[in-house]
């Protein structure tokens, strides 16, 4: 179903419910240095293709584990005077349009489904709210039918009205606004709201049949850790 709603507005900004962060730049200055100019002019020319790249990840610091999402948005160099263009200065600015930084790798939590109701503690380790992709495996001989997932924390709940047959899986992916039943779009036997996470503990609640349900996402960050 689709309708219009007025929705407050200053400044040409949309309000929302909560805090949101806008898109950041991040500039690096960085010196090259060779035997040869042939040979610092081909590592310039590795850079550039590398930054010429799709979208990628940004690791400052390859022990922190932690990384921003970004594109080049300008790069600069010049020859340092005196070395016969044997060493260069250069400078790259880096667009983040998801302004936060990741951990890497994903953390990936099973919880097996024995009775109903079934409730348990999901901890985001991370200091951003979690936007993570759920899992519901038909794993324990038989089928889901008919289930509410809550997060009382966040007092969110939904509701799935369909059937997961034994040995399949529904995949909600709450990031990209995503629900499909082995692999078929099923938003229409959903109701409710998709389940975030807070930082930190989180209440959670499954009504329905005997199954694993895995929460998978990545901790997330406002700033960079530097070890």
């Amino acid at each position: 179903d689709i309708s219009s709603e007025k929705v407050p507005r200053r400044h040409g900004v949309y309000i929302t419910e909560e805090p949101t962060l806008g898109a950041r730049t991040l500039t690096f200055q960085g010196f090259i240095k060779g035997a040869t100019a042939a040979a610092v002019r081909a590592t310039l020319d590795t850079l550039m293709h590398i930054l010429d790249g799709p979208r990628g990840k940004l690791y400052l610091n390859g022990t922190s584990g932690r990384y921003i999402n970004c594109t080049k948005k300008d790069f600069s160099h010049h020859p340092v005077a005196g070395t016969t263009l044997l060493a260069w200065l250069y400078t790259v600015t880096f667009f983040a349009d998801d302004p936060f930084w990741y951990e890497a790798p994903a953390v990936s939590h099973p919880h097996v489904v024995g009775t109903s109701p079934s409730t348990w503690t999901e901890t985001n380790a991370g200091v951003q709210q979690q936007y993570p992709t759920i899992t519901i495996a038909a794993d324990q001989a038989t089928d889901v039918v008919t289930f509410t997932l809550a997060n009382t924390t966040t007092s969110q709940t939904m509701t799935y009205a369909g059937t997961i047959t034994s040995g399949n899986s529904l995949v909600i992916d709450t990031a990209n606004f995503t629900i499909a039943n082995n692999g078929t779009s099923d938003w229409a036997q959903t109701t409710g709201e998709l389940l975030n996470l807070n930082p930190g503990a989180n209440s959670l609640s499954f009504t329905g049949n005997n199954c694993t349900i895995t929460i998978a996402y990545k901790n997330r960050y406002n700033s960079p850790a530097f070890d």
